[in-house]
């Protein structure tokens, strides 16, 4: 019971981690862009390298990965019909939230439609067995499997 209680936890986590990352991510990339507009400099390489010594985008990406990582290590404990909708579904909502506090323009209704719509479908894909399971071809007796 406290393993479970303990991924859910993680799950809630990364999806905060996550939201807050790309709304902060967006806010360094505008900073980039008003840089790069400017002081218009040459090819790709220069832009991404440029992009990426932005610390306003660098610092949040570099947090966006580390909460990827442990994402993956969830799933090795968790079944992935419920670690994707729940990291998701909070993922949206933070997101949100973090680009309201940041003084964006969010509108409440449909980041609140799509958090529930996000959350509905895991909950959906749970109870219609997705778990994880496959139909076997002949017979249609499902199997499950697991990742590991």
């Amino acid at each position: 019971m406290a393993a479970g209680r303990l991924d859910a936890a993680s799950m809630v986590a990364v999806g905060l981690v996550w939201g807050a990352t790309n709304a902060l991510m967006r806010r360094g990339a505008l900073v980039w862009d008003r840089r790069a507009r400017a002081s218009p400099s040459g090819g790709l390489i220069r832009r991404w390298a440029a992009l990426l010594l932005t610390w306003q985008y660098s610092a949040p990406f570099a947090t966006n990965l580390c909460a990827s990582a442990a994402f993956f290590a969830l799933l090795g404990a968790a079944p992935i019909s419920v670690a994707v909708p729940v990291t998701n579904a909070v993922t949206f909502a933070a997101t949100a939230v973090t680009a309201a506090i940041l003084g964006e323009r969010v509108r409440p209704a449909p980041a609140a439609l799509g958090t529930a719509g996000r959350s509905a479908g895991g909950a959906v894909g749970e109870r219609g067995g997705g778990g994880g399971g496959r139909r076997a071809a002949s017979g249609g007796r499902k199997y499950m499997t697991r990742v590991h």
